[in-house]
């Protein structure tokens, strides 16, 4: 048999411990007819590429027909939608609780990286395109961000796995390449699943700036007791002239300046890396 190209996407993706543990970007493929299996090569160049990962069936990949904007987290993104082609691959509407336990999952190409969404509804509006309405956007510490045209979606399911770098590969371009005779890509892993998660509920009361830690240590379930709001952050203000130098503090709160226009709040990870900011 004579197969055609796979369409390969590796995706620098957050926090998802449920694609096994260590270190790597999530890899997807899709193929038809599919071959059975395909077998990910990745090297810092084209000559030196080695087995990163195999993929044993095709993933549901699509493109986004019409663009969509950045939505709000912590609430149901009833504004937007996304127009999904996706030929050879199926959604399907699932009920509000459902979605709320991690349903209908996918990772989403936006200008902020790979953003995970999830959608409640999903409506056949034309031969292989959806749309998908009742979206939950900026899971698993990933920040909402503007899709273009051509974005793609990646539904998290049994085909996507995780590949396996060694140290060299972080902040490094590789080069990817699914079969010997497909054209390499290249893509860049920086880790973004080991930043810390943005934080949450920033308020100002009586001259103090306050927050509340997220992240995927924190226990999902209301049942489990209160995960201590402690840590290491980076604070900066803007005095007018935009964002100084930030300090560092161990507790979630901080003095407001007397005339700051704003404020920005990140965690310090164990690894000192800063995580994405929260703006007030």
């Amino acid at each position: 048999p004579v197969f055609g190209g796979v369409d390969l996407v590796v995706m620098d993706a957050p926090s998802l411990p449920e694609f096994g543990e260590g270190v790597g970007p999530l890899v997807a493929a899709w193929a038809d007819p599919w071959p059975g299996e395909v077998v990910v090569s990745a090297g810092l160049a084209d000559d030196a590429l080695s087995e990163a990962v195999r993929l044993d069936r095709p993933a549901v990949i699509g493109r986004l027909t019409e663009a969509c904007g950045a939505g709000p987290v912590g609430r149901w993104d009833r504004a937007n939608a996304l127009d999904v082609y996706c030929p050879g691959g199926e959604f399907a509407s699932l009920p509000e609780d459902r979605v709320l336990s991690g349903s209908n999952a996918a990772l989403l190409e936006t200008a902020a990286g790979w953003e995970c969404v999830q959608f409640e509804q999903a409506d056949l509006i034309a031969p292989d395109t959806w749309r998908l309405t009742g979206l939950l956007r900026g899971q698993r510490g990933s920040v909402p961000g503007d899709a273009a045209i051509g974005a793609r979606l990646v539904m998290l399911d049994a085909a996507v796995a995780r590949a396996r770098l060694g140290g060299e590969a972080y902040g490094a371009e590789l080069v990817w390449q699914a079969r010997a005779d497909d054209i390499p890509q290249t893509a860049m892993f920086e880790d973004r699943a080991g930043l810390p998660w943005p934080v949450a509920h920033l308020r100002v009361r009586a001259d103090q700036l306050s927050w509340t830690r997220r992240g995927s240590d924190v226990p999902e379930s209301w049942a489990m007791p209160e995960a201590e709001n402690a840590g290491r952050f980076a604070v900066g203000f803007d005095m007018g002239a935009g964002f100084g130098d930030p300090v560092v503090v161990n507790v979630p709160f901080v003095e407001w300046p007397v005339g700051a226009a704003s404020a920005r709040v990140a965690e310090i990870g164990p690894d000192g890396r800063t995580g994405l900011w929260a703006v007030i």
